[in-house]
Parts: structure tokens; C-alpha cells; sequence
């Protein structure tokens, strides 16, 4: 099993610092037992209000700037997200350079770029902030699936911001990829990437990143795991869900991987949750992504109780499909 920390602090009241817990059976935590994967469990406490008397802290990336009102994160635009903030060692000047960085995304990506499929769409430019959709590879390995679009905020503050779009569920951020099963690869991570390259700045892992869901903000922890089929169905994973968790929000994303081109015969691949499909793909899509209800077990006052809930992934044929479910939920006492 493998834990990932998110280490770097968060200047802003408006966002979430997110650190990881090993996942264990307790009344607070949701408990999970793996036939395939590795889990990740992460989880944010409220980040300790800016000191505006610093030069080195922003002010709240929501705020707009005092020159400029249109600077604003479009914060109604956005679902769940990832973000990071470049050091700045001279307060004098901008931390990144709002102008090479936007070239460079509204370009065509390199031959070499095996992350971004193509070039950027502007949705928002301003002197010293920018807001660039990108189209992202979702998968690894040459399957022709449609490219992913992830939108990225920066500013010359700092602030790197890569969303999904408001109700684009949170599962989309998973990129396919058999070399790299943790979560390092996901979709957010690699956008944040495209600007620090831009800007000819190191690239950060998942560990260096934070988390924030602009939709659900109660939700302050999520958990990934994994699951395959072969030929058939997989084995089960199972999960508890203890009663003192009562927001989730799941989301679930399945790829036919024995396919690497659209049409020919048909195959098809579901992952169900309590016997219910909860998401398909086909040989017309090979990848989907769905946002599903957990059916919760409640007392006589409808109260929720605990919880026992089984996943599996199903493929046609002698096909293969790899799937992911991924539970976005209000972890009590943090």
C-alpha cells in the first residue's frame, strides 16, 4: 500500500492543504480491501490565513487584483482541481512570466510531449494572469481515445491552478498508463507540468501538489483504487463505508485496453457497483467516465449506517478493461 503527502503549505483561506493517511478500518475513515491497484487516500485541513504583510504570501487567489478586476480564478467555473504555488525568491518581480508561459501553451506541443495533445484554446488573458483549456492524452499506449480537456489558471503571483470543468466528475483525471500505477500521471499533475515547462521550471509529482474540489467543498478527502478484467469479470473489491461518513461523491472510469482502434467487432466493459452499472465503454468510445450515487444503508431515522459495497469491472469476450473508482467524502475531525 502505498501513502502520498502533499508537504507544501497554502497561503489562502479559500483553499484546502491536502496530506495523506493510510487507509484503516475506524469509524472515521472509509476502508477498503484491493483485488487490483494501489489505493491513495488524501485528506485537507483549512490553511492558515495569508500574512499580507509578507511579500512572499498572496492574497486569496480568488480575490482579483486592484488593477485588474478580470483577474479573478473563475471559482464557479470549476470542479475539482489541483494546485501549486511557485516560489518566489525576489518579491520585485512576478514569479512567472504570464507572456512566454501563454505562448508557449497556445502553441502545438512538441513531437516529444507525450502529455498534451494539442494546441491551447485562450478562455481568459489579462497583463498578468492567463486561463488556457489544454487538451491532455488519457491514456498511455497509443489508444485512440478522445483527448481530455483540463483548464489551467496562472498568474504572475505564482499560482498554478488545473481543474475539470463544474460537473465534469473527479475520476477524470485518471490517465491510463501500465508503467505508472500511482498517481503521479493523473491528468491534473500533468497540466500544472505544462505551464512550470513552459515557464522552464521543474516539474512537481502528486506529492507536490494539493487538491481542492471547487463543487464540493465539504468534501475534504478522496480515495483511488484500481481494478481489471479479463474475459469475463474481475474480482470483487469491497469497501466500508462506517456511518460517521455521510457526503460522498463517487465517480468511476472504465478503458477497453486489449483494443488500440475504434470500430471493428464489438466489445464492451462496465464497472458496477452493488450489481448496478455505474459506468460503460464501448468499441465506439474504448474510455468513459461517469458520476454515480452510492446507495447508503440508513437506520428508521434515515440516518446512515455502515456499509458494505462491492466493485467489480466486466469485459467481453477475450478482451481486457481496466477501471478506476474514485470516492470524494467529508472525513470527520478534519
Amino acid at each position: 500500500m502505498k501513502c502520498y503527502l502533499s508537504p507544501h503549505p497554502i497561503a489562502t483561506t479559500n483553499l484546502l492543504r491536502l496530506w495523506s493517511a493510510i487507509v484503516l478500518m475506524t469509524a472515521a475513515t472509509l476502508a477498503v480491501w484491493l483485488s487490483y491497484g494501489t489505493p491513495a487516500e488524501s485528506s485537507r485541513r483549512p490553511a492558515d490565513a495569508p500574512e499580507l504583510t509578507e511579500p512572499s504570501v498572496p492574497v486569496p487567489l480568488v480575490a482579483p487584483s486592484p488593477d485588474d478586476p478580470n483577474t479573478a480564478f473563475p471559482e464557479g467555473e470549476a470542479g475539482f482541481s489541483a494546485y501549486y504555488r511557485v516560489d518566489g525568491q525576489d518579491a520585485t518581480k512576478p514569479r512567472l512570466n504570464v507572456v512566454t508561459v501563454t505562448g508557449a501553451l497556445l502553441d502545438k506541443p512538441g513531437e516529444s510531449n507525450a502529455a498534451r495533445a494539442g494546441a491551447g484554446s485562450p478562455q481568459s488573458l489579462g497583463s498578468n494572469f492567463g486561463i488556457v483549456e489544454l487538451p491532455m492524452f488519457a491514456t498511455v499506449g497509443g489508444h485512440p481515445v478522445e483527448p481530455r480537456k483540463v483548464t489551467v489558471y496562472y498568474d504572475d503571483r505564482g499560482w498554478v491552478v488545473a481543474y475539470l470543468p463544474k460537473g465534469e466528475p473527479a475520476a477524470a483525471i485518471w490517465r491510463h498508463d501500465t508503467a505508472d500505477t500511482d498517481l503521479n500521471q493523473n491528468l491534473l499533475v500533468l497540466a500544472i507540468n505544462e505551464v512550470l515547462n513552459a515557464a522552464e521550471l521543474t516539474s512537481v509529482t502528486h506529492d507536490g501538489v494539493d487538491y481542492y474540489d471547487w463543487e464540493n467543498a465539504d468534501c475534504n478527502a478522496f480515495l483511488l483504487f484500481s481494478n481489471a478484467a479479463s474475459g469475463g469479470e474481475s474480482s470483487p473489491v469491497n469497501f466500508v463505508i462506517p456511518p460517521t461518513i455521510a457526503n460522498v461523491q463517487a465517480s468511476a472510469a472504465v478503458l477497453i485496453t486489449s483494443r488500440y482502434s475504434t470500430g471493428g467487432d464489438p466489445v464492451s466493459a462496465r464497472v458496477a457497483l452493488d450489481g448496478e452499472t455505474v459506468v460503460t465503454a464501448d468499441t465506439t468510445t474504448l474510455l468513459d467516465v461517469a458520476g454515480f450515487a452510492i446507495a447508503r444503508s440508513t437506520d428508521e431515522n434515515d440516518d446512515p449506517q455502515t456499509s458494505l459495497h462491492k466493485m467489480f469491472v466486466t469485459v467481453s469476450g477475450d478482451d481486457t478493461a481496466t477501471a478506476v473508482v474514485m470516492l470524494l467524502y467529508d472525513k470527520p475531525g478534519s
